[in-house]
This record gives C-alpha cells, sequence and structure tokens, in this order.
C-alpha cells in the first residue's frame, strides 16, 4: 500500500491499494475490507486497462452496497482501436458490457489518459463531486485545472482562503505600515500571496513559457508574475503591491459587510482586497497559459 499526503496542511491522503495478485500471505482477500479500512475512504477509484477480475467485481459491488462512492476509470484511452469499430463504439461497449451490465447503469466511468490528458478533467470532477464542501474546496485550491469551468471554482475555493487569511493579517501580529496607512500583518499576507500563487500553479517554467508565445498579454501582469515566481517574495514586493489598493472606495464597502471591532477592519479590507485581486490576475494568467497548453495537444 502507497500513500499519498497532498493539500494544504497535508488535510487530503491517497492510498494506491495493493491488488489482490499483490497480497502477503496473511492478508486474505476475505480480509482485505477490514485490513485496509474501506470504509473510511471518501472515494473508491477502480482504474483498469482491459477487463476486471471476478474478485475485483465481487469487491466494487460490495463497494457501492456500503454506500462508497466508486469511480470507474479506462485508462489508455488514447489507445482504443478496432479495424471495425469507431471509438465511440469501442467507448459505448465498455461502459454498457463491463460497467452497467456489472454495477448497475448508476455508475459513474471515466476515459482517461495520462499522456495525453485525455478525461483527467473529467475525472477531476467526478471526485469533487462526490467530497464534502470542504474537502471540495481543498481539492480545487490544490488540483491543476483542465478545464475553465475547474479553472473558475478553483478561484471560489482560493477567495474563501483569503477571507481567513486577511482576518490573521488584521490580527495581533498587525503593525503600522507608512507606505499602507493602516496596520497590518505582512508577513501573513505574503504566506497569503504565497499560497494562491502556488493553488494556482505559476511556476516559473510555466510563466517563461507564456511569455515567448504571448509576451504581450503576460507583460500587463508582470508585477503578478514575479510574485508568482518568486522563491522568496521580499516584504518590499508585497507591500508595493498591497499600496496599489489602499484607499479605493471598494475596500471600504467590503469591510461593511464585516464585522470586525475598531482598527483591524481597514487592515482586513485591505489584505481581503489584495488577496481578492490577485485571484482575479491569478485567474486570467492561468487561463492563457490554460488556452495555450489545450492548444498545444491539439
Amino acid at each position: 500500500m502507497t500513500t499519498h499526503i497532498w493539500g494544504e496542511d497535508d488535510t487530503m491522503l491517497f492510498v494506491d491499494l495493493p491488488g489482490y495478485g499483490g497480497l502477503v500471505e496473511e492478508h486474505t482477500v476475505d480480509d482485505y475490507w477490514v485490513n485496509y479500512d474501506i470504509e473510511s475512504f471518501d472515494v473508491l477509484l477502480c482504474c483498469f486497462e482491459t477487463k476486471l477480475n471476478r474478485d475485483d467485481e465481487a469487491f466494487f459491488k460490495e463497494a457501492k452496497e456500503y454506500g462508497i462512492q466508486v469511480i470507474f476509470v479506462r485508462t489508455k484511452s488514447d489507445n482504443l482501436y478496432d479495424p471495425y469499430k469507431s471509438r465511440r463504439e469501442l467507448k459505448r461497449e465498455i461502459r454498457r458490457h463491463l460497467i452497467y451490465d456489472v454495477f448497475g447503469r448508476d455508475s459513474k466511468l471515466v476515459f482517461t489518459s495520462s499522456k495525453t490528458k485525455l478525461g483527467i478533467g473529467k475525472l477531476h470532477d467526478a471526485v469533487t463531486e462526490r467530497l464534502d464542501t470542504k474537502k471540495q474546496d481543498i481539492f480545487y485550491r490544490n488540483a491543476k485545472a483542465y478545464s475553465e469551468s475547474f479553472l473558475k471554482r478553483k478561484s471560489k475555493a482560493a477567495h474563501r482562503l483569503v477571507f481567513k487569511y486577511s482576518f490573521l493579517a488584521a490580527g495581533k501580529g498587525a503593525e503600522y505600515e507608512e507606505v499602507l496607512d493602516t496596520a497590518v500583518d505582512v508577513d501573513v499576507v505574503t504566506e497569503m500571496i504565497e499560497t494562491v500563487s502556488d493553488q494556482f500553479g505559476l511556476t516559473e517554467e510555466r510563466l517563461q513559457k507564456m511569455m515567448q508565445e504571448d509576451q504581450e498579454e503576460v507583460e500587463d501582469f508582470d508585477q503578478i508574475a514575479a510574485l508568482s515566481s518568486e522563491n522568496d517574495i521580499s516584504e518590499q514586493m508585497v507591500l508595493e503591491y498591497m499600496a496599489k489598493f489602499k484607499g479605493q472606495r471598494r475596500v471600504t464597502n467590503i469591510t461593511k459587510a464585516v464585522p470586525i471591532v475598531g482598527g483591524m477592519t481597514a487592515g482586513f479590507g485591505l489584505s481581503y482586497y489584495t488577496g481578492r485581486e490577485f485571484i482575479r490576475s491569478c485567474e486570467e494568467i492561468a487561463e492563457l497559459i490554460l488556452d495555450a497548453e489545450i492548444q498545444e495537444k491539439r
């Protein structure tokens, strides 16, 4: 069994369960359910390339009977080929005979390819639909977007994180900054910007590639690109970025809806507006990168 801890604060766990053929002698098929605490999982992915054997079928039938969410994933789907049948016909046969006839028509099947990234976006959607709201947010924030709809949901999830950081930035560690004309914890805002940037996947490599292909548009976001690609964002960089938003009327409008006492209000509003604008710019750059990557695959 291989485990992978993932997401902010290591909040999600992915587990690669062994197949029945790889079980050690003391872990029999009959004991599999208990030994690996199957009922504790939110979602089970059944990945297959050809067919499922009888033990696999029995296991996933039992999982569905227990109410555990199951997603069937046909891997290497870019290799589907039959000289006498179209890919659409082949997919229809797999869906009908391997999944619907065995597990019921309410079963979810996604065709994927790790080589071409076919279906990865659909698989992400299928997984998030089966998670609770808190885990959905974590997944949206940390998973790579393969579609514009996923990117939009990533932005919404990031907004909720910015709200939390904004309270912290206006809290005990807040110090008066002349540049901003308000008290704010710049270290917290720096962490917020780094976190949001990581969640949008704006790595230096992807940004450089985007600059080469669409330099004029990306140069409009040169400050965002600099903040996103720096390994160690300086306090001065953050102060200069936040200073763009001080005194804007919209900051005042935001704080009217937030019941914060005393001098925290201005610090919260400025931090929140900074985070919100950073998300907006990250989303626009991410859309450019996503469009370029989609075009590259065609």
